[in-house]
């Protein structure tokens, strides 16, 4: 362990304030940091912890240890000196990297140490305004089978009424948890999507599948404790809808230290084939194995995500979309490369329309557009030239009128689908429009999905997606599936449960 300690010249810029201005600098320095104190971080776990299949035991008397051994004065004396140098080392550190914990939790070890026997459950993160949310998917998923005990994470009276949470804790094996006794934000504030990485966090359990409040499933989801690709790496996350291409190698190689791994050489914001890789509606971790990893998720989602323009600060937010591509970062950040993205497809689920009108942001481009406006007189004079031209262009104009006559399935809903391309689990809820409780909600139809063709997109194809006022989302596909009957009654138990919720709601205003 001693030769983990650093000197004098090594400690000043590792226990250092990180740079004000944030931005790729910033999170570079997060990664390089983090990576020494992980190494730091276990071995003085080691020391402290012994594990045994079925329980953990504390060390906390090295000093007796210590005096006890086979040591000559002046190596007890050096022994103990080192090892106060290093706890006090550790210690600093981990308020340096992760300050919003130090008042819950009396040090990182203990905090680890509480999950190693802390079985498994699901997460939900829900303020009142979600309420009719779990009220549909925690019954859904009962009736699916989970057995499982749930935790759903909220941030204080005023996200989370003391009348909500009777409601919740109402329903079979709920538990509602108040994270803002655990988290000191005063210099700046968890709200929204920030908040899934804590909640996951610090949740009670070891092993955890965090599901948004407006995700539902066709499945018990307790299967993917199970998956092939969970049990060997202990991290499963699922892909967000494969569109807008567009590389962000440059900046990941900004912020990543050299070399990267294979993970993200297959990472579609390193291949161009989207700026989005994760949807993080659904997240499976072991939170034992993977502690030091989430916890830098939560430092990307806390003080490091807001950028502010008059100090000139750059924040996570602004680099990256949201909560979502956060985790799979932070595991590389960290350099831990036992994660796995879930192999099955992505889709989307709806009526089918045969001829849908090209929306506002048509996935057309413009330059495949340019050719039909400017006309053939500006493109060439010579006869032969003009001939191929009037050739191609009349194949665009044909693409076009096809792709405009192409199948279409327009929804909020992003649909997984397992690995024999059944429909696992959607997000987006089953409403037409965002719930609010002004709106009269109105309940989408569902009789088609689609899904992604397999394997890698190929450079220059098309992207099958359009997106749409209300955050409807458009896939054009010749392939479309109907639910089955036993999906179909599936959806229906959602929507009776949904219905339910919307009434109790409506009921208590």
């Amino acid at each position: 362990m001693t030769k983990l300690m650093p000197n004098e010249l090594q400690l000043t810029p590792l226990l250092a304030p990180f740079i004000p201005t944030g931005g790729e600098p910033h999170v570079r320095d997060l990664a390089l940091r983090i990576r020494v104190f992980t190494e730091a971080f276990n071995a003085w776990e080691s020391l402290h912890l012994h594990l045994s299949p079925a329980s953990l035991a504390f060390k906390t008397d090295i000093t007796r240890t210590l005096r006890a051994a086979d040591l000559t004065p002046r190596q007890l004396r050096e022994a103990i000196r080192n090892y106060d140098a290093f706890r006090a080392y550790i210690n600093g550190f981990a308020r340096r990297l992760f300050p919003y914990l130090v008042d819950w939790s009396s040090d990182l070890m203990t905090l680890h140490a509480s999950f190693y026997q802390g079985g498994r459950g699901i997460v939900f993160t829900a303020g009142d305004a979600q309420v009719p949310f779990l009220m549909t998917s925690i019954p859904s998923l009962r009736s699916l089978g989970c057995g499982l005990p749930i935790e759903v994470m909220f941030l204080g009276d005023a996200d989370l009424s003391s009348q909500s949470r009777s409601i919740l804790e109402a329903l079979d094996g709920v538990i509602t948890r108040d994270m803002s006794h655990m988290i000191d934000d005063t210099d700046w504030a968890l709200r929204g999507w920030a908040a899934k990485p804590f909640a996951i966090l610090l949740s009670s359990f070891r092993e955890a599948i965090f599901i948004d409040a407006d995700a539902l499933s066709f499945v018990n989801l307790e299967i993917l404790f199970t998956d092939e690709q969970y049990l060997g790496t202990g991290a499963l996350f699922f892909k967000d809808r494969n569109t807008m291409p567009g590389s962000k190698r440059s900046w990941l190689t900004e912020i990543l230290p050299q070399p990267v791994s294979h993970l993200v050489e297959e990472n579609r914001m390193w291949t161009g084939e989207s700026t989005h890789m994760q949807d993080s509606g659904v997240v499976v971790v072991d939170k034992w194995k993977h502690f030091l990893p989430l916890l830098l998720t939560t430092r990307l989602n806390g003080p490091d995500r807001d950028g502010d323009e008059e100090k000139g600060k750059k924040g996570v937010y602004q680099m990256v979309f949201g909560d979502k591509e956060t985790f799979w970062l932070s595991w590389e950040l960290t350099g831990n490369h036992d994660y796995a993205f879930y192999d099955g497809e992505a889709g989307t689920m709806g009526i089918l329309s045969k001829t849908p009108e090209l929306p506002q942001q048509s996935s057309v481009s413009t330059n495949e557009q340019e050719p039909l406006a400017k006309g053939l007189s500006t493109l060439s004079k010579d006869p032969a030239s003009t001939l191929a031209i009037e050739s191609s262009v009349a194949s665009r104009r044909q693409k076009l009128l096809n792709r405009r006559n192409t199948p279409c399935i327009c929804s909020q809903q992003l649909v997984h689908f397992d690995r024999a391309g059944q429909p696992l689990w959607f997000n987006g809820w089953l409403a037409t429009q965002k719930l609010d409780d002004e709106t009269e909600v109105e309940f989408r139809d569902f009789e088609y999905y689609a899904r992604e063709m397999k394997g890698r997109r190929r450079r220059g194809e098309r992207d099958p997606y359009s997106v749409h006022p209300r955050n409807v989302v458009c896939m054009q596909t010749t392939q479309t599936f109907a639910f089955t009957d036993e999906e179909q009654a599936t959806l229906k138990m959602m929507r009776d449960f949904a219905k339910v919720a919307i009434a109790k709601r409506d009921g208590l205003e």
